[in-house]
């Protein structure tokens, strides 16, 4: 290796500015890196220079990004509605009542899960930004549904924890076969 390679790697090191040979002029890190990646072949690329980094995770996409925003205040809206209401609801002498905050309780389920998905979604494996958004709002309206519905069977007095646990089987089969459906697995 020259004088002058050793001189270079050593500077690129060290982070600093490296004094041109034949101008005197100053050359940046970034000069000087950028003339080491053209030479991609070159054995002082591979062995002494840091190996590149990996490539940034996607970007989810600005109209994700409202969703994602939209559905995180109005379930942080469903579930001050939702605490305030239950506190205040009284199931034996208004099950009607009792029924609607059964129905904010899944609204606030449905509107925590979805967006919670969307970004799992794009962290894990970037993909059909539609097949993405209609599984994530499939799925978390599916969670929201089988909260929703359990309350309100239990403020009708009927049902138990079986029936949820038979209900929730039920929708992971249906989901399995919906996902199988839209292609490429979960």
């Amino acid at each position: 290796m020259s004088q002058e390679r050793q001189r270079i790697v050593h500077d690129l090191t060290r982070h600093e500015p490296v004094a041109r040979a034949s101008t005197g002029e100053q050359l940046t890190l970034d000069e000087l890196t950028a003339g080491h990646q053209e030479r991609a072949a070159s054995p002082l690329r591979g062995s002494l220079l840091p190996p590149p980094s990996p490539p940034a995770p996607p970007r989810i996409p600005p109209s994700e990004q409202r969703v994602i925003r939209r559905s995180g205040v109005l379930a942080l809206l469903a579930a001050a509605a939702s605490v305030a209401e239950l506190l205040a609801v009284d199931p034996v002498k208004e099950p009607l009542r009792a029924g609607g905050v059964a129905l904010l309780c899944g609204a606030t389920v449905a509107l925590t899960v979805t967006p919670l998905l969307l970004i799992e979604s794009y962290r894990r494996r970037p993909g059909l930004a539609q097949v993405r958004r209609r599984r994530a709002i499939r799925r978390g309206l599916g969670a929201g549904a089988l909260v929703a519905g359990y309350m309100a069977f239990r403020v009708a007095g009927i049902g138990g924890p079986t029936w949820l646990l038979v209900a929730t089987g039920l929708a992971l089969v249906i989901e399995g076969a919906l996902t199988r459906a839209d292609g490429a697995g979960s």
